[in-house]
């Protein structure tokens, strides 16, 4: 008898413990009261707090990359043209760039190009080409770029380093070559110079992202391989990641299209956009502007995704 009513029990706090964990999975603060998606990898996904609002098709040419100006206006560069958006998204210019570029930046009235071997600087008022700085190593293959008043730093998956320039383009120094080295399994290296001067830095390779000093000291990081939701799936994640204006960061990742957003600390705050919200899994570009407004740029689709909260 007493077998008996242990065994029943046992069951009794098995169903419960079962039954509180699919509590916590579905009503916990990312999920409460919101339907889910579920992938076949089993990811559970809550709905978004965030819309698709518009999306930019650019059907006759390659999108490459974009960012946003100090007073919200879109950049975009792709294949034959570098345009700036105003208001409504209507053209302000258009030039050609003259090369392939694989990153932009503006600081001031100043817009950063990135080549792959190269830094080509534009006028932000009209888009006039003002000069061009590089090549700074034989087996470069610059990925990202980034600027204030003070520095200009790029990121270079050829050698697997940072990159720090005065204004005038002229190198300072370079981190990366020892102690704490960059592991780049691929194309895929992205940054973001601070106002305080120190860096946002991706280490793909350790699927994290750093902070570091200007002389490329680790302050923090964050960041872990696994499918967990703050995780960072893959060999070499995050690919893209940009800096919102609460301070929190948005992250892309190649090989499962989502876009979710840490807090500086490494905790998952919410997502941004799903797997479902998309027909390719390469990494989208992003870039954010002072609202909160999250561009994310498809360069398989050459589509611009622009999301906003959702009412």
């Amino acid at each position: 008898m007493n077998r008996r009513i242990g065994a029943i029990l046992a069951i009794v706090v098995i169903v419960a413990f079962a039954a509180f964990i699919i509590y916590d999975i579905t009503s916990g603060s990312l999920f409460t009261d919101k339907p889910v998606l579920v992938t076949d990898e089993g990811i559970v996904y809550p709905e978004p707090a965030w819309q698709r609002s518009q999306t930019i098709d650019f059907a006759e040419a390659k999108l490459w990359a974009v960012t946003v100006t100090g007073d919200d206006r879109l950049v975009a560069v792709g294949q034959n043209f570098l345009t700036l958006y105003g208001t409504g998204m209507s053209a302000e210019w258009t030039v050609d760039p003259g090369a392939e570029i694989t990153a932009l930046a503006v600081s001031g009235q100043t817009i950063y190009a990135a080549t792959e071997t190269t830094i080509k600087l534009f006028a932000l008022g009209d888009g006039t080409p003002l000069t061009e700085w590089g090549p700074y190593e034989d087996k470069s293959l610059i990925t990202s770029v980034s600027a204030n008043d003070t520095y200009v730093v790029f990121a270079d998956a050829g050698t697997r380093r940072v990159y720090i320039l005065n204004t005038d383009g002229s190198m300072i120094s370079f981190f990366g070559h020892e102690g704490e080295e960059f592991i780049i399994p691929s194309g895929y290296f992205d940054l973001r110079l601070l106002p305080d001067n120190n860096i946002l830095v991706v280490n793909p390779g350790r699927t994290r992202i750093e902070k570091r000093d200007i002389k490329g000291n680790i302050i923090t990081l964050f960041g872990e391989p696994g499918i967990a939701p703050e995780a960072f799936s893959g060999c070499c994640n995050p690919s893209h990641f940009t800096i919102l204006p609460d301070g929190n960061i948005a992250t892309s990742e190649k090989g499962i299209s989502r876009i979710k957003i840490m807090t500086p600390g490494g905790t998952l705050s919410e997502y941004v956009a799903t797997p479902d919200m998309f027909t390719s899994a390469l990494p989208l570009d992003l870039t954010a502007d002072s609202k909160g407004t999250i561009y994310a740029a498809s360069t398989y689709e050459s589509k611009i995704f622009i999301f906003t909260r959702k009412e």
